[in-house]
């Protein structure tokens, strides 16, 4: 049940960051710093 708080707690923060933002700003290559490399990950959980 923690971890759902925890999620609930994230996504609530993550609203409220969104909702203060007072422009609508581009995210662009500009946007991060030198040598910044995009990546994906994933994760599973699984029971044998």
């Amino acid at each position: 049940m923690g971890w759902q708080r925890g999620i609930a707690l994230f996504i609530a923060f993550q609203v409220i960051i969104g909702c203060l933002s007072e422009s609508e700003s581009e995210i662009n290559r500009g946007s991060f710093p030198k040598g910044f490399v995009f990546g994906t990950a994933s994760s599973a959980f699984q029971i044998e």
